[in-house]
Formats: C-alpha cells, sequence, structure tokens
C-alpha cells in the first residue's frame, strides 16, 4: 500500500512539474460551472474553444474540471482545484497534486480494508464546509482516535480497525498533505490597498407623534414631539423639574384628563398605500449559513493529543477546551517562512482534541459566526496574550479550520486577520482579494501584504443570527411595560446581560448595500429562550380568547405606551438599532427598536406575518390578518398588510403616522 502511494505522490510532483507557464491557451474541455473575468470586471461563463492567457482569472466551483491545450507547444493540461485565481497560479497550485493525492489515498485506504472484511462503513454527519473531514477509529484495544481526513468526499466514514500501522501511514499522508499547504502559503503573498471604510448611513429620525386622548375616549390633535418640546419651554405642560425629561415622562400631562374611559376605537378608511419592494428576493431568501467541522460523538481521549482541561471565558460564560503549555508556540517573526513554519506547527496531532472542542462548542450552543469569532478571540488572546502575533496565527488557524474563508495579513511586524463576509460591514477597511471582500475587522492599515492561500469550499461568515444564542444567565432587575390605554396589559420581564455584552459586539451591517436590509437582520433575530419562557406566557394569558385584531390592538398600544421615546443621538451619539431584547432591557427606544420588537412579538405569539415599512427618517410596520380588517394597507404577493405604527402614540391597528409620504415607502419582508 505504502509503495501505491508512493507511486500516486510521484504522478501528482509530475504533474506539477507539466504545468509551466503558457502563452495563448485553447480551453478544450469544461466541467462544471467554471467562470473567468474579463477585462472590464464582468465574469462570464468559459466554453470550449475559448481563448485564455496565464493572467486570466478563473473561478473553479467544486468538483469542475478544466482542460487547456497550450497552442505553442501543444502541451495539454488539466486544472481541478477549486478557488479563484489566475490560470498560471492555479497551474501551479499544490491543491491540484492535494486534491487528486487525497482522493486516490482515501479509495486505496477504503478498498484494503473493506476487502478485507475488517470495516463496515456507513454515513455518519453531514458534509464538512472544507475538504478536512473527521473519521472515528476505533483500534482493536477499544481506544477512540479522532482523525483529521483530508479529503474530497462527500461523507464521512466509521471504520473499525484493526491495523495500527494503518493509522500511522494515514498520519504520514496528513503530514504531506500539511506540507503541500504550507509550501503554498510560503508564495502566496501579495500587498493590497485597502478601501476606505463605508459608513452606516445616518437618517434624521422623524419625530414621534401623539394623540392625546380625553376623558371620554376622544381623540385631540396630535401632536409631534418637536411641538410637545415647545409645550414644555412654554411652561404648559410641565413643571420646571420635568422640563429636561424625555417626550413621555410627561405622556400624563398631554392627556386632558386621568385617561379613567378605555379610548374609542376611531373608524379607518381603508386605504391602500403605495410602496416599493426592497429586495425581497435577498430579504425572503434565507441566507447561506456557515458550515463548520461537526463533531460526530464525544471528544475521546486521543492518543499524541492533549487532553489537559483550558478555561476561558467570554460575555460570562465559561468554556473548556484541551490545550496544555505544551502547545504554547513563539513565532521567530512574521516572514512568509515564519507563518508557513507556525502552520505546520499547528496540524501537529496534539492540536486536534483543541479544533474538536472548538467545534463542539460551537455546535451545542448553537453559536452564530459571530459569536463563534467572539469566543476564538477570547480563547487564542487567553492562551496567547491579548493583541499577539500568535493569538492572530492561533485564531485564523482554528478559523480557517472551522471552514471559514479567512487570510492572513502582515502589517511590518505585525499579523492581521481578514475574513470575507456575505453581508457589508460598515466602518471596517475592506480588500478586494480575487473578486471577492475581505473585511479588517481590528485596526485602519490601508495597505497590507496578505496572504491569498486558501482551502477548498470555504464560507464567508454571516452576520444572520438564527438561533438564540446561549450564554450564562446575569439576570437584570426586574421590568414592568404597562399598556396606559389597557391598564390590565401589563408584562414583567427580566433579561441576560451577558447576553446584552454580546449584542454590543454586533457589527453594523446590510446586505446586497442595501441598507434597509439590516432591519432585517435585527427583527428576523429570535428572543432568547429565556425571555420567552418569562415573557410569552404572560402575553398569551392575556390574549387569550380574543381575536387577531384585538390581540393586535393590544400588544400595539403595549409598545405604543409601555416604552420611552428617545432618539439614538441623544443616548448613543448615533444611530444604533437594537435587537428586541435590547429594547426590553434599555429605558429608551426609537422607531426602528420599536418596529424590531413588535414585528417579533406578532409573529411569535399571535402567529402572523408581519413586513417593515421604511419612510425616510421612520420605521413602522405591517400585519397579515386572516379576517377583514380596515384600515391603510399594503398588497404584497396577493396579500393585504395593514399598518400597524408602534411610535404612532395612542393610533390603533391600520392608522399612518402623519408626515409620511407613501410615495417615498419601501417594504422589507421578514421571515
Amino acid at each position: 500500500m505504502k509503495k501505491r502511494l508512493f507511486l500516486i505522490l510521484s504522478l501528482t510532483m509530475a504533474f506539477v512539474a507539466l504545468a509551466q507557464a503558457a502563452n495563448q491557451l485553447r480551453v478544450t474541455s469544461v466541467k462544471g460551472k467554471i467562470t473567468f473575468m474579463t477585462n472590464n470586471g464582468q465574469r462570464l461563463p468559459l466554453e470550449v474553444n475559448d481563448i485564455v492567457d496565464n493572467t486570466t482569472i478563473i473561478n473553479m466551483p467544486f468538483h469542475g474540471v478544466l482542460e487547456l491545450l497550450d497552442q505553442s507547444s501543444n502541451k495539454r493540461y488539466t486544472i481541478n482545484a477549486p478557488g479563484r485565481a489566475p490560470i498560471s497560479a492555479l497551474l501551479k497550485d499544490n491543491r491540484n497534486s492535494l486534491e487528486n493525492l487525497t482522493q486516490q489515498y482515501v479509495k486505496t485506504l477504503v478498498n484494503e480494508v473493506t476487502n478485507g472484511g475488517k470495516v463496515k462503513g456507513n454515513v455518519i454527519s453531514e458534509p464538512a464546509a472544507i475538504t478536512r473531514k473527521l473519521a472515528k477509529v476505533k483500534e482493536s484495544d477499544g481506544m477512540e482516535l479522532d482523525l483529521d481526513m483530508d479529503m474530497d468526499m462527500d461523507m464521512s466514514l466509521n471504520m473499525n480497525f484493526s491495523q495500527k500501522d494503518l493509522i500511522n501511514e494515514y498520519r504520514q499522508f496528513r503530514q504531506q498533505c500539511t506540507n503541500t499547504y504550507t509550501n503554498w502559503m510560503r508564495e502566496a503573498w501579495q500587498s493590497y490597498t485597502g478601501e476606505a471604510p463605508k459608513k452606516v448611513p445616518q437618517v434624521k429620525d422623524a419625530p414621534p407623534v401623539f394623540i392625546p386622548i380625553d376623558d371620554n375616549g376622544d381623540e385631540g390633535k396630535p401632536i409631534t414631539y418637536e411641538e410637545a418640546k415647545a409645550e414644555i419651554q412654554r411652561g404648559t405642560i410641565a413643571t420646571a423639574e420635568e422640563s429636561t425629561a424625555s417626550f413621555f415622562s410627561f405622556l400624563g400631562k398631554i392627556v386632558k384628563g386621568k385617561g379613567k374611559k378605555e379610548k374609542k376605537i376611531k373608524e379607518n378608511k381603508d386605504q391602500k398605500l403605495a410602496v416599493e419592494k426592497v429586495h425581497d428576493d435577498v430579504v425572503k431568501e434565507k441566507p447561506k449559513e456557515s458550515k463548520a467541522l461537526v463533531p460526530i460523538a464525544a471528544a475521546p481521549v486521543q492518543e499524541g493529543g492533549v487532553n489537559t482541561p483550558f478555561l476561558f471565558s467570554i460575555f460570562g460564560t465559561k468554556y473548556q477546551v484541551r490545550l496544555s503549555d505544551a502547545c504554547r508556540f513563539k513565532l521567530n517573526g512574521v516572514t512568509e517562512n515564519d507563518v508557513a513554519d507556525a502552520i505546520e506547527l499547528l496540524s501537529d496531532i496534539k492540536y486536534d482534541n483543541l479544533l474538536f472542542d472548538c467545534l463542539k462548542i460551537r455546535k451545542e450552543n448553537k453559536l452564530s459566526d459571530w459569536a463563534y469569532f467572539q469566543a476564538l478571540e477570547a480563547l487564542t488572546n487567553e492562551f496567547c496574550g491579548e493583541g499577539t502575533n500568535e493569538a492572530t496565527l492561533l485564531m485564523g488557524y482554528i478559523l480557517s479550520q472551522s471552514g471559514y474563508k479567512v487570510r492572513l495579513g502582515r502589517d511590518n511586524n505585525r499579523l492581521v486577520l481578514l475574513t470575507a463576509s456575505q453581508h457589508t460591514i460598515y466602518n471596517k477597511v475592506a480588500y478586494r482579494l480575487d473578486g471577492e471582500t475581505f473585511y479588517l475587522l481590528e485596526g485602519g492599515v490601508q495597505t497590507l501584504s496578505i496572504c491569498r492561500a486558501s482551502l477548498p469550499n470555504e464560507t464567508s461568515i454571516s452576520l444572520y443570527i438564527r438561533n438564540a444564542q446561549k450564554f450564562d444567565m446575569d439576570q437584570s432587575e426586574k421590568r414592568t411595560i404597562k399598556s396606559r390605554d389597557y391598564p390590565d396589559f401589563e408584562v414583567t420581564i427580566h433579561t441576560n446581560k451577558n447576553l446584552l455584552k454580546f449584542y454590543d459586539t454586533y457589527l453594523p451591517s446590510c446586505m446586497n448595500d442595501e441598507v434597509m436590509t439590516r432591519w432585517a437582520m435585527y427583527a428576523n433575530t429570535p428572543l432568547s429562550e429565556d425571555v420567552k419562557a418569562e415573557l410569552y406566557p404572560q402575553l398569551r394569558s392575556k390574549l387569550q380568547g380574543l381575536s387577531k385584531l384585538e390581540g393586535m390592538r393590544r400588544l400595539l398600544n403595549l409598545i405604543q405606551t409601555g416604552l420611552v421615546y428617545e432618539y439614538d443621538e441623544n443616548i448613543w451619539g448615533a444611530d444604533r438599532a437594537f435587537f428586541a431584547e435590547e429594547t426590553l432591557y434599555y429605558p429608551y427606544c426609537d422607531c426602528e427598536d420599536r418596529s424590531i420588537l413588535l414585528s417579533r412579538l406578532v409573529r411569535d405569539i399571535l402567529g402572523l406575518k408581519a413586513i417593515l415599512i421604511y419612510y425616510p427618517g421612520h420605521l413602522a410596520m405591517a400585519v397579515h390578518f386572516p379576517e377583514e380588517v380596515t384600515g391603510d394597507y399594503i398588497m404584497l404577493e396577493g396579500e393585504k398588510y395593514i399598518v400597524c405604527d408602534p411610535t404612532y402614540i395612542a393610533a390603533t391597528v391600520g392608522r399612518t403616522m402623519p408626515g409620511m409620504d407613501n410615495n417615498q415607502a419601501r417594504v422589507i419582508l421578514l421571515q
């Protein structure tokens, strides 16, 4: 078997030697959706008989195969490694030999043991996002090993081995694969100039509007925030002590009476609004989720691996991985060879349990991509020293082995980490590498030397938070939220301050450069299980027996009158959107925060579909009811959505806030 492996290695090296630079290359065969980049930056499909040269940038999909003919020498070349790079780089790319070698080795290995009748293979885990796969190997003495197998296959195998030499042979093979990758790293560095950070668009919020209600439940003339401040200055509705209070601190002063009677529901006009959808194909479609290596069982004790526990914490939550002082390392510098040597060191088997444990933490706690990034940063800073080159390198290594598309950069004597993102990230320097945008998450360096070495089938970070994030509880003080017009509609709530710390690190971003899609990312994030367990039974109990419309009226009024409005710039110094949980905790909120929270409650408690409505300077929402409801509405894909504005204080379902131009309104779809 070793002879066969040596033969495969020899053939692969011969193939690489033949892949020399060529002038004019004719495409003779195309398998898969292979594209190339034109001189003006346009991406087009590559077809048979197209003429390209060594500088042509192509995009090779997974399992794609491209055959080329050098028209001057009649030599033929084959490219089958996934990635995006000039043809000359792909012809020299060691991943071509690595991938062929891996496939041949795994097929030979599986054939060897299955023919002997000593192994039974079966699918045990979903495919990883990169070519590294976990295989569980059980030796005859009962000891279990977790091995990372570099293979381009669609499944992992659960195999019972009795031949210890096969395991040793595999480890030798793995080391050869590591050497191939790190050799590429020694040559793949290039200088790049970053793009200036995109700033979060700042739009002045439209002032909220309040409808006074008298003792008879009749509506008075609507009054705006600015008009109320003028009344304060004149001293007509507030005392001197209240003159610096926010708008709703004197809410009761605006009401003409004591408000003992329930507010009368004013009849609405059935008015259709003309609005434009905001990239509903982007917001409606579920974005890609970063996949990573999935642990297939409880992490066992591994021969040659480190089993000493190492503790670290993030957002008040303690985690444990297997990592000891024997795993500490020191970079001699940050040259290409220094970095490649360190990657070879980290590829040693003693770090395998660390990788396994990190992925186990990610899976068991359902960490989002951003939470996983934060956890790894805390781990590597704790182990290597905060902000050190060793911490940056270790974090980048773990992320790359977890399936993420990251790159190492160098600024003089300092290493930095860049990540590709599915979203536009604001306030971060961006670099264009091979047609993709990578973001420098720390610092503002404009020019970097960046290593372009990559792994197949990497995944860009997603800033979506699909699952409720699990952090240890640091309970806030009790907060009571009470509806003014439905006095018995009152709830009490606690929040987890550790979760709020995580949200405080969240990167403002949007999809496809469409700024309004950022609110969908907040609105689609679920509330934590702790908050739902406390809040939702209260709401369901108080809404029991009511129609969907009556339930909506109470929820709408609870948010309108139970929360205190204030401009973000007065509290935070700039615009800042809240996740629903943050609005339940912080004492002040604005229109976008109210709409995000209300849309979450409507979908979870009432089971109704909701959308956000954006006016310049204002965010409201609308709801689709199963029964006929009158009022201002939007027709969307044949369904009627009734306007519900949580910042139009005391306005009932179906009323648009004064001053909003429906001709400029746009709809943001929610999941």
